[in-house]
């Protein structure tokens, strides 16, 4: 088998979990607070664009689109550029912008209200009226007016302008949320909704919520969430019903308009819910993924996902939009699907068969939860349970209780069950570590022994008469159908290995070691280790789609991971970057015959061919060396590999001179501060320079030393001629 390359694709994550969130004015993206970060996300594609800060307990949206933090330290931040930062004397537990984006107000620790000037981050009013914490903050549309809610059982209206409290409410309870309108305030405790004008402080309307009042939204009119799922409408002026749906059996947390005829509305479960003024569903999202247990390809696009809830999601790849599988009382923990046809098992002890979103049959009989299920291309399901049995279904329509066939399998959980491709074997793995294979009247027709711990998952391969298991015992072992013994096991995991996956170029693996692995089941070697998830990986699934391998996998990390098989394209890619190199050289072995050595040492540094490099620039004149690093350093990258190469050379003695004269002329073309983040390799070059000056300045102290034997050399006296003793006798004897 070649070389395999694989790439994460697409990385769905959880976009909401609960708390605030806030849109722009544009109504294109979405901010929220997700594990101490705000993240902003496309309402579009629902892909996240970027995270902001760390450690960040509350924020708001201004008008213009700049996000306002607050922190565990206690600091404020003013997103803009240059950002703003000041720090509040106490721990801030709710913040919000005014309308006019001037004023930011906080709820404290210590139960204060404090007010700054946004733009220049200045304290301007701090009340202490209330004696428990703050619980909700609401300025008035136009006029200098601040309410507030407090665990007090106190609303309170302040004045900013007089820098005073206006108007105190006591109510019979907390009151969770307050809000204005033009003329007047809506307040929200846990059962009921009352309004209030602003000019009489007396009541104006009230609306007694069927269980309690857990999300509100003044835009457009007046719009409370309830936990019993539904959504109202009510009239600004009495809060008299106009609208009232049920829009999930969960909970209502969040209420939020994105323009004028579309709201967000999100259920306990983060299943996100975007409707129109009518309350009619325009399509639906999953704003927390959570865990992934299961997952089964529905189409090209379609995924059918278990996310350890009650309702499973047909998910759509290129939209992220999904649909709900309602009726489970438990939660749903696998998956099958055959065509638009689904299975879902649950801890609720039923099996459930859909066409599409419409529930056909409920499958009652199982006294534990179900583990698994798998659809046959003819006419009956199959199931494991938890209660050691296996049974088979036929598929039909209502509330089936009896099944066509039962067995007490297993001596332990049967943890999956399978159907071979051709539907007439029934493969079943049990935490007894042991694997049976069944006819279709569940027949024991042979059992395989080999794994040490318990069966995570089995897969027949769709050609071949090979079945794949995965164990708690970190193998895959590969069994014959033919002899039912082990062929091979593939061993490489660290972890239990948890799914499987039959792919056209081997098959894939998924562990709690947060890795996938792809094999070569033939020789059993992994030829592939990738790590994206950073938790267990629950589940995996292959597809093609426009004649190109997918993978998809999800975990407990609340990732989605699509990816892709390139190994094609980087084959090709290796190829045409094989002929440009090869194209390259010859240019370069041509410019060198007619003398343009700039040019062939442009094309060597190109290459990465240090040694041709090196060889070329040696022999340029001295104008060559200045006209190649001026060209180079139009490069935006150049600096950068010049002085890698310098640094490679200065680090030998035979090539430090070259290197030396290279960087002077960097230096004396380059400011200090233009250089590019290189101060490793500046270091290292520094080094080694030092160490070629002080070998040079030796050489020099050397050097003086020969000059000074010279000098001395000539004051020494010198041996006379024959010729000149006799003129010098000559001259003594006249004197």
């Amino acid at each position: 088998m070649k070389s395999q390359v694989w790439r994460a694709e697409k990385v769905f994550r959880s976009v909401f979990a609960g708390g605030k969130l806030c849109v722009d004015q544009e109504g294109t993206m979405g901010f929220s607070l997700y594990k101490d970060q705000v993240i902003c996300f496309s309402l579009e594609n629902f892909q996240i664009l970027s995270h902001t800060g760390e450690d960040v307990t509350c924020f708001d949206l201004t008008k213009s689109g700049t996000l306002v933090t607050s922190g565990v330290d206690n600091i404020i931040r003013f997103h803009k550029d240059p950002p703003k930062i000041w720090k509040s004397d106490c721990a801030i537990t709710i913040l919000q912008v005014d309308p006019r984006d001037a004023l930011l107000a906080t709820g404290g620790s210590d139960n204060s209200i404090r007010v700054y000037q946004l733009e220049q981050s200045y304290l301007t009013h701090c009340f202490k009226q209330h004696s428990g914490p703050i619980l909700s903050l609401s300025f008035h549309p136009t006029e200098f007016l601040l309410a507030s809610s407090s665990h007090d059982y106190s609303i309170r209206v302040f004045d900013l302008m007089k820098y005073s409290c206006r108007h105190t409410i006591t109510m019979q309870h907390p009151t969770r949320f307050v809000a204005f309108l033009e003329k007047s305030l809506v307040t929200c405790t846990s059962d009921e909704a009352k309004l209030w004008s602003i000019k009489k402080w007396e009541e104006k309307g009230v609306y007694k919520a069927e269980g309690d009042i857990s999300a509100i939204e003044i835009s457009g009119g007046v719009w409370i969430g309830e936990d019993s799922g539904n959504v109202v409408n009510l009239s600004k002026n009495k809060l008299e019903v106009k609208r009232k749906k049920q829009v999930t059996i969960f909970g209502i947390n969040l209420i939020k308009h994105i323009n004028n005829e579309e709201m967000l509305v999100s259920n306990q479960e983060f299943s996100m819910y975007f409707l129109n003024n009518k309350l009619k569903l325009q399509k639906e999202i999953i704003g927390d993924i959570d865990e992934i247990l299961d997952l089964k390809w529905i189409n090209e696009s379609k995924v059918a996902l278990a996310l350890n809830s009650t309702e499973a999601k047909l998910f759509d790849i290129n939209t992220s939009l999904v649909q709900s599988l309602k009726g489970h009382t438990d939660n749903i923990l696998c998956i099958d699907i055959f065509g638009e046809y689904i299975a879902t098992a649950s801890r609720d002890q039923t099996m459930r068969y859909w066409h599409n979103t419409k529930c056909l049959a409920v499958y009652k009989g199982h006294t534990e939860e179900v583990i698994s299920v798998a659809i046959s291309k003819k006419n009956f399901l199959v199931t494991s349970s938890q209660d050691r049995t296996i049974k088979i279904w036929e598929k039909s329509e209502g509330e089936i209780a009896t099944a066509l066939q039962t067995t007490i399998a297993h001596e332990k959980d049967i943890g999956v069950v399978r159907l071979s491709p051709d539907s007439k074997r029934i493969a079943s793995g049990s935490h007894d570590k042991t694997i049976k294979l069944w006819n279709k009247k569940l027949a024991n027709l042979q059992t395989l022994e080999g794994h040490k711990r318990g069966i995570w998952d089995l897969i027949f391969h769709p050609s071949d008469r090979i079945l794949a298991s995965s164990s708690g015992d970190m193998t895959v072992k590969l069994w014959s159908l033919e002899t039912y013994s082990c062929i091979r096991t593939l061993e490489g995991h660290t972890n239990a290995v948890l799914k499987l996956a039959w792919i056209p170029s081997g098959i894939a693996s998924v562990s709690s070691d947060n890795l996938l692995k792809i094999w070569n089941f033939k020789t059993g070697t992994c030829v592939l280790s990738l790590e994206e998830h950073n938790d267990k990986i629950w589940a995996i699934g292959g597809q093609k789609i426009n004649e190109e391998s997918f993978l998809l996998t999800g975990g407990i990390d609340s990732k989605l991971v699509l990816w892709k098989d390139i190994t094609e394209q980087e084959e090709t890619k290796q190829l045409e970057e094989k002929r440009e190199a090869i194209k390259q050289e010859q240019l370069m072995q041509n410019k060198l015959k007619s003398g343009d050595k700039v040019e062939a040492a442009l094309i060597a540094h190109r290459l990465k061919r240090p040694q041709m490099l090196y060889k070329i620039t040696q022999e340029m004149t001295e104008k060559e060396v200045i006209l190649f690093v001026d060209t180079l350093l139009e490069d935006p990258d150049g600096l950068l590999s010049l002085l890698t190469h310098i640094r490679d050379w200065n680090s030998m003695k035979k090539y430090s001179s070259l290197a030396q004269r290279i960087l002077y002329e960097i230096f004396d073309r380059v400011s200090y501060s233009n250089f590019p983040n290189v101060s490793e390799i500046l270091q290292a070059i520094s080094v080694y320079s030092q160490k070629h000056y002080q070998r040079a300045e030796k050489l020099c102290m050397q050097s003086y030393q020969l000059d000074h034997i010279l000098n001395e050399m000539t004051l020494l006296p010198k041996k006379r001629t024959k010729q000149e003793d006799v003129v010098s006798n000559k001259k003594i004897h006249i004197s």
